[in-house]
């Protein structure tokens, strides 16, 4: 096979159900860690409402708790099903809109080095709750960051480059990330 799944019918259906659980994150969705009982290998989408969705098969389900999968034998000494996962979507938290358009915005040098300059990067008391969970939010991003500007200075190197213009920039931006993930990382 080219791995494609089939579906009871037969027919190819990896690129609508995809799809299909595309449109649906795009539109609020989450997706879970349980799957459905008919497609074990399809993870359920849940909406806001609490409805549980799988994108194969089309099968609802209205609960506010998911029920366990069938089968699922319980760990007595941690209480996690032995074939579940022990981690569920609790809340949600949205990302501070002005620390980062401060940051990525067109003046996030600036507001950088204005940051620096007047001493808001020392060492402060511990950062706590959504602020903490914004910081490391950014944290994990930057180093997306960091690591795709390495990756690509490494394509230079090997490959000799004729842009020295690009090059300079690719380093600009990658000591402009090095410099804001200091920066937070001394914020939290």
């Amino acid at each position: 096979m080219d791995g494609q799944i089939l579906d009871s019918s037969g027919s190819r259906s990896q690129s609508s159900t995809t799809e299909a659980m595309a449109s649906l994150l795009l539109s609020g969705w989450a997706m879970m860690s349980e799957t459905c009982d008919e497609c074990p290998d399809v993870p359920l989408m849940r909406s806001r409402a609490g409805v549980f969705k799988c994108c194969r098969c089309n099968k609802e389900r209205r609960s506010g708790v998911p029920e366990p999968p069938s089968g699922s034998t319980k760990d007595v000494s941690s209480g996690v099903a032995a074939d579940g996962h022990k981690y569920r979507i609790v809340d949600e938290c949205g990302l501070d809109s002005r620390l980062v358009d401060d940051i990525h915005g067109a003046d996030g040098d600036k507001v950088l080095c204005k940051q620096v300059a007047s001493g808001h990067c020392s060492r402060r008391a511990p950062v706590e709750g959504r602020r903490l969970q914004q910081l490391c939010l950014l944290r994990v991003e930057l180093t997306k960051s960091v690591d795709r500007y390495t990756t690509m200075l490494h394509h230079i190197n090997e490959g000799g480059s004729l842009d020295p213009h690009g090059d300079s920039q690719l380093l600009d931006s990658l000591e402009r990330a090095l410099r804001l993930l200091d920066m937070v990382d001394s914020m939290i």
